[in-house]
């Protein structure tokens, strides 16, 4: 999503630069062979050191930051969820960036309530301005006692994705996928937040009823080795595959039927709404800003979180009736082309630094 915004508003004239504190899957040449503007890796993380050369890093990665925002004169930085806002937002205030812009996307995985109290007083301090993703996001950065006059609501966009029909082609010969099976699809991380060991037990249940539909999961982490043991022990190895991390999201999702997400929580999804951009149906847990986009028996069916029995009902409900996957997924699409899509997200940011400037020189506005 940062380099979607950074893609936009370069392509409107902007100059623009895109800035990371490390490159953790060795992505900067690949991205900045793509990109007409300037990528840069501040080196501030270093895999396999110690705690003092750690530090060390980090220091100097903050440093970088520093003199790249005094030199280049900057009007605005964006910084994204707890771990960027914090150094991102003390740092160009020292800097003197005009406007500080600090986003959050929801609850993140594995931050204390230290660090979550200290990322709220920092965004408190120094954010000009505090973008949340959903409403539930507003809600709770207003429940902290943040000045609800510096939070504006920009839900995430997409971009919508272009159909290569031999691509999918290609990608169904290489999964030895028939036409009479049903596909679906997950996106994300193999991590406790996404909860994917109620999805594998709910494909328990499918199978005893309907044993040719197959589950992707796309995304890799920690709990893969746990997710492969339960799969295995409920021999399920035929019907749920674990892909990895992958670079062809879009035609993954061009062969699927169902998109689903089984998220104890979510701020809101980026998976999710390229699904529904490809036109697939949704099956989702009804937390946080889930309820926002889907909404119940038009674009798809929001069960409890933790709950395999009511994910494996909604999944089969979607499963036995072709129709009303196929007009959900209609909705789905049309869902994210009027609310959800890059450009809309991306006017929405812009207005907002426009007027933000306005309101800092009413001279110049005129």
């Amino acid at each position: 999503m940062l380099l979607d915004q950074a893609d936009w508003f370069h392509a409107h004239g902007h100059s623009v630069a895109a800035v990371f504190f490390y490159d953790r899957d060795g992505l900067q040449q690949q991205w900045q062979g793509k990109r007409p503007y300037k990528l840069y890796n501040l080196k501030a993380f270093k895999r396999g050191v110690g705690t003092l050369r750690q530090l060390a890093s980090v220091l100097q990665g903050l440093r970088r930051l520093w003199i790249l925002l005094r030199s280049e004169h900057f009007d605005v930085i964006e910084t994204f969820t707890v771990h960027s806002n914090i150094p991102g937002m003390i740092i160009s205030w020292l800097a003197g960036v005009p406007m500080r812009l600090a986003s959050h996307h929801g609850k993140v995985e594995n931050v204390p309530q230290w660090l979550e109290s200290l990322h709220l007083q920092i965004i408190q301090r120094f954010a000009s301005v505090i973008v949340a993703v959903s409403s539930e996001v507003q809600g709770y950065l207003v429940s902290t006692g943040i000045d609800p006059k510096r939070i504006v609501l920009i839900p995430n966009g997409i971009r919508l994705p272009t159909l290569d029909r031999q691509k999918e082609a290609d990608l169904r010969l290489k999964l030895a996928l028939r036409k009479d099976q049903i596909v679906l699809i997950s996106i994300g991380r193999l991590v406790y937040q996404k909860a994917h060991i109620f999805l594998v037990r709910a494909m328990q249940a499918i199978r005893a009823e309907w044993p040719e539909v197959v589950l992707y999961i796309a995304g890799e982490g920690p709990l893969r080795s746990d997710l492969e043991q339960q799969i295995g022990d409920l021999k399920l190895s035929q019907q749920v595959y674990l892909l990895g991390n992958r670079n062809d999201v879009p035609t993954l999702l061009s062969i699927a039927d169902i998109f689903v997400l089984s998220s104890r929580w979510e701020g809101l999804s980026m998976a999710m709404l390229e699904a529904m951009g490809a036109g697939l149906p949704v099956v989702a847990t009804e937390v946080e800003g889930m309820g926002e986009v889907i909404q119940q028996n038009i674009q798809g069916l929001l069960v409890p979180p933790e709950d395999a029995d009511a994910l494996a009902g909604a999944l089969l409900e979607l499963i036995k009736h072709p129709a009303l996957r196929n007009k959900m997924g209609l909705e789905a699409r049309q869902r994210i082309e009027k609310s959800y899509t890059t450009e809309l997200m991306c006017e929405k940011y812009l207005k907002v630094m426009l007027e933000y400037f306005q309101l800092k020189n009413p001279a110049e506005s005129k």
